[in-house]
């Protein structure tokens, strides 16, 4: 280990080294000129002395200049060249060489240092960016440059890649009933088993929210892309427990190879993110492989946007009305307002086909605004021709709740026509209950404040428990159609019909079963005291002035 020496000792010993040594010369001179020159008249010498000592002192002076600049100069520009070319680069693994023992070796070793600390940050920044803060596991970016550099290597020795795309199904609705600390729990499990089927070089990210992606490389055959595809959906539907709570969720699986589906990742995951849809769509909890057909509903689905937008102006809406009948008596009470869009390039188009992609695209504010207009000048309409019917339910979508003003709309509604508030029921989903908030609650408490009959539709597909339907200001349940389909000949659907009836019945709350379409469903309800039906056992939906023809001819649903 060097001693260390500080520059300013170092400058003043090689001051004094340069003096001395000076002044040696000089002595040295000197005496041999008084030598030479014994007993001669030194004054004629003196210019040649004189000379000779200007000669000795620029000597020295250049070789004190020379050492300065070794011992300071060239360092120092040393260490600000290199210090100037590792920040241009951005390269902190480079470091400075100087071996010295004063302060500017100790420049150099204090500069390496914090350059070896910056690196060490940008190691873990760059982890960071490249790694999902929650389950840990690689994310989007790092899920993207992982499938160029494969691509580029299966370009180069002509194999297969395959690219998974995975959405949590009704992961929304469990985030919104259990909050989002339990879902962020979920979501760290649901990827913890997914994990365990992953192979030596397989990668799996989570690319955002409930969505992870997987990358197959080295894909032998689209067979093993398939059994790839069923382990994942295996694993995704194990129970997951959280806080002794068992949980079943169930995942929808696209698949996209390379190079059948597409040529590069951007394509390649489009495909595979239209795949999973296409697996949504068709009932989930299932895998889909892209297939060209998809690309024309893409484009299909496309171009119904583009006729949504237009479809309010152009008049193509149209409501739909189902008769709602009391149980014990048959009479019809009232009606579910149902919309319908006939559209003048696509034809009929089901809410199926257009419901969900207009809360996707925000059009459902829109066309929310008028089914609330709408279905309010109906009744108002009814009403003054004398029809005997006392209130009409609107479905209020859980996007127009979140970003509209439903209050202010509603009550515009009711003074536009001249309206009692009794007269409106909203239905609202489950998943919207769930969501709890102080807003959503608000939003709620003011409907129910005005007057205005609040129902929860399909009641019982969801996650709904007492703690939740206790603090919530409804007025009814509706029984979900999928219960009502098999009773009575089903065990199951007849327990579970009347537990909701009896839960209805302790909150004090009314009820009403949606799809009677038999003699048997509908003796079997009454039987269980359940206030009110509607199915196709009274009439399917009609149009506006459909209903107004029934309302005159029928007053009873009720069959022998």
């Amino acid at each position: 280990m060097k001693m260390f020496l500080p520059l300013r000792l170092k400058l003043t010993l090689y001051t004094l080294f340069f003096i001395i040594f000076a002044g040696v010369l000089v002595v040295t001179v000197i005496d041999n000129y008084l030598l030479k020159y014994s007993g001669v008249n030194i004054d004629y010498y003196s210019t040649e002395l004189v000379l000779v000592l200007m000669a000795v002192v620029f000597v020295t002076l250049f070789s004190s200049l020379l050492f300065l600049n070794k011992l300071i100069n060239i360092p120092i520009n040393k260490i600000i060249k290199r210090i100037e070319a590792i920040i241009a680069n951005g390269d902190y693994s480079q470091t400075i060489d100087i071996d010295q023992n004063d302060e500017l070796g100790t420049i150099a070793t204090k500069f390496n240092e914090m350059a070896k600390q910056i690196r060490s940050r940008e190691n873990a920044l760059d982890a960071m960016v490249k790694q999902d803060i929650l389950t840990k596991i690689p994310n989007r970016v790092m899920f993207n440059d992982r499938l160029n550099d494969a691509l580029s290597r299966a370009r180069r020795l002509n194999t297969k890649i395959a690219v998974y795309f995975i959405d949590l199904d009704e992961f929304k609705v469990i985030n919104d009933t259990l909050g989002h600390d339990f879902g962020d729990r979920l979501l760290i499990k649901v990827a913890n088993n997914l994990i365990q089927v992953m192979r030596q070089n397989d990668l799996l990210a989570r690319i955002g929210g409930d969505e992870f992606n997987v990358l197959v490389e080295d894909l032998e055959s689209v067979v093993v892309a398939e059994q790839i595809a069923k382990k994942l959906i295996k694993q995704l539907s194990l129970p997951v427990t959280i806080d002794n709570q068992e949980i079943k969720i169930t995942g929808s699986v696209g698949v996209a190879i390379y190079p059948i589906d597409a040529k590069n990742s951007i394509t390649l995951l489009k495909n595979a993110d239209l795949a999973m849809y296409d697996a949504k769509n068709d009932g989930k909890n299932r895998y889909k492989f892209f297939s060209q057909e998809l690309s024309v509903t893409l484009k299909n689905r496309s171009e119904i946007l583009k006729e949504l937008k237009m479809a309010l102006e152009r008049d193509e809406f149209e409501l739909y009305y189902q008769p709602k009948f009391k149980l014990d008596t048959g009479k019809i009470d009232g009606a579910e307002a149902l919309i319908r869009w006939k559209s003048k390039k696509l034809g009929f188009i089901s809410p199926d086909g257009f419901i969900s992609l207009a809360e996707e695209s925000g059009e459902i504010i829109k066309i929310g605004r008028w089914v609330i207009d709408q279905a309010c000048k109906d009744f108002a309409a009814w009403r003054a021709i004398g029809l005997d019917i006392n209130q009409v339910s609107i479905n209020v979508s859980n996007i127009q709740f979140d970003k509209d003003d439903v209050v202010k709309v509603i009550k515009t509604a009711l003074e536009k026509y001249n309206l009692a508030a009794k007269h409106i029921e909203v239905e609202i989903t489950e998943s919207y209950i769930h969501k709890s908030s102080d807003e959503a609650l608000k939003t709620l408490l003011q409907l129910r404040e005005l007057g205005i009959d609040l129902a929860m539709d399909d009641f019982g597909t969801g996650y709904s428990s007492m703690s939740y339907l206790k603090r919530l200001p409804l007025s009814r349940l509706k029984i979900d159609k999928s219960f009502i389909d098999h009773v009575p000949f089903n065990n199951d659907d007849v327990e579970i019909t009347k537990i909701i009836i009896a839960l209805a019945k302790v909150m004090n709350l009314s009820i009403t079963a949606e799809g009677i379409e038999t003699i048997e469903q509908m003796h079997f309800l009454q039987d269980l005291k359940c206030d009110e039906g509607q199915g196709y056992i009274c009439s399917k939906p009609l149009m506006a002035d459909q209903f107004i023809v029934l309302l005159q001819n029928k007053t009873n649903c009720i069959k022998a």
